[in-house]
């Protein structure tokens, strides 16, 4: 009793589960598999880069092993800087950066295992996987506190962020020393990391299942609309986020709305500027649709409120909806 006490004061906000919401449970397990499995797959891709890093300078110095190390780290840090230009995204399409973050982590990871396999291409094959890494930290870091603050039900944002890295820092650990001892076993490296890595994958779409919030981004505001002319009914909030699109290719509509669009993107013509206009006078924004893009446009007039810009993203969609019946 007092060891599952202890363990509680670590690993659970306080007054858990009632300080939470209900999915956090959900995330949490989903996310304790994934760094299990990361620990994991740390001790190959480390044994590996380690190892390709010897044999590709053994008849050079040291310091040029140290020099392509530290490139190898240089671009990593340039990937965090590039990231910088989709932060404004990331408020917006939070889930989907996720997922993208750990699959690039996952290649990043396949991409260091590979290093071992071609030693002399070491240099471009580390910095491209460290590269990838460094991106996929970056939006695991930007989006830790938006995820977190949508399971602190009682002002204890702090509380649920400090314990929710604890379970995973602990995942992590658990997963090192699970790896550490098949490494000894020495199993064969590409069907074990191949094993781990299926199971990073779907722990990482189950944690990012897990996580629901409350408002309307692109895709969950496209799935609702597709749904509600399909069926006649609006999606409850939780449905709206275990159904929206999270990879592009999975979104129908994934594009094919451009909100607040030029003049000249969304009219092939004067004419068309003027039946639009027509067609949507009174309101603060008009829709055009071009055949040759396949792309639905949403001019939105100056001092557009915010209520109707969401009126002209749904029309647009409906629209889509309509021409691709």
């Amino acid at each position: 009793q007092r060891l599952g006490d202890l363990l509680a004061d670590y690993l659970l906000p306080q007054d858990f589960p009632h300080s939470v919401a209900p999915q956090y449970s959900d995330y949490m397990r989903a996310r304790s598999v994934q760094y299990f499995f990361g620990g994991a797959m740390s001790v190959f891709t480390t044994r590996s880069l380690l190892a390709s890093l010897g044999v590709a300078n053994k008849h050079s110095s040291e310091a040029a092993a140290a020099i392509n190390w530290v490139v190898k780290d240089g671009a990593g840090r340039l990937g965090r800087f590039l990231f910088a230009r989709w932060g404004r995204e990331l408020d917006c399409e939070l889930k989907q950066f996720r997922l993208m973050g750990d699959v690039l982590m996952e290649t990043g990871a396949a991409l260091e295992l590979s290093t071992v396999l071609m030693p002399r291409m070491f240099l471009p094959l580390a910095c491209t996987a460290n590269l990838a890494k460094n991106l996929a930290a970056v939006t695991a870091s930007s989006t830790r506190a938006p995820i977190y603050r949508t399971f602190a039900k009682q002002n204890n944002l702090a509380d649920v962020t400090a314990k929710g890295e604890s379970v995973a820092n602990l995942a992590d650990v658990v997963g090192t020393a699970f790896g550490i001892a098949l490494a000894k076993a020495n199993l064969p490296v590409l069907p074990t990391f191949a094993a781990l890595s299926v199971g990073y994958l779907i722990a990482s779409r189950r944690e990012v299942d897990s996580v629901v919030l409350p408002y309307l981004n692109r895709a969950r505001l496209s799935y609702t609309t597709r749904a509600f002319y399909s069926t006649g009914r609006v999606p409850e909030t939780l449905e709206g986020n275990y159904r929206e699109p999270l990879m592009p290719w999975s979104d129908p509509h994934n594009g094919r709305v451009v909100l607040g669009a030029t003049v000249e993107e969304a009219c092939a013509g004067p004419q068309q500027l003027h039946d639009a206009l027509a067609a949507f006078s009174g309101r603060q924004y008009a829709l055009t649709y071009r055949p040759d893009t396949r792309k639905c446009y949403a001019l939105l007039k100056q001092g557009a409120s915010p209520r109707s810009v969401q009126q002209a993203a749904m029309d647009a969609h409906a629209l889509l909806w309509m021409l691709d019946q």
